[in-house]
């Protein structure tokens, strides 16, 4: 979510802003079950933006492409991160529970 507000301000591109705001609307519901564990780049995204918003002013395609492959993997690496994080506390918190059980039922 601040990622998405990172590239809303960052950008002077009204076109990145919109697509921002509507990623920001269509994610927000959906990454509850990894908040708390995502460890965002922001400079690095809105390096990305920065690049995004110089090369749609100059209509270079490549350089547009290259730089959504770039956000594309920041994302994949981001989120990939935040759910092994988010699986590795689960898995603590059942083995707590397990030990809690146990001393108790002893």
């Amino acid at each position: 979510i601040d990622l998405i507000r990172a590239i809303m301000m960052a950008s002077d591109n009204l076109v990145c802003r919109l697509i921002a705001k509507s990623l920001l609307e269509q994610f927000i519901p959906n990454m509850s079950a990894i908040e708390g564990h995502t460890r965002i780049d922001v400079e690095a995204y809105k390096t990305y933006t920065r690049q995004l918003d110089r090369a749609l002013l100059e209509r270079d395609r490549d350089a547009v492409q290259a730089i959504f492959k770039g956000i594309s993997e920041l994302n994949r690496t981001s989120i990939l991160t935040a759910m092994e994080s988010a699986r590795h506390s689960l898995a603590l918190k059942s083995i707590e529970r397990s030990q809690i059980n146990e001393a108790v039922s002893s």
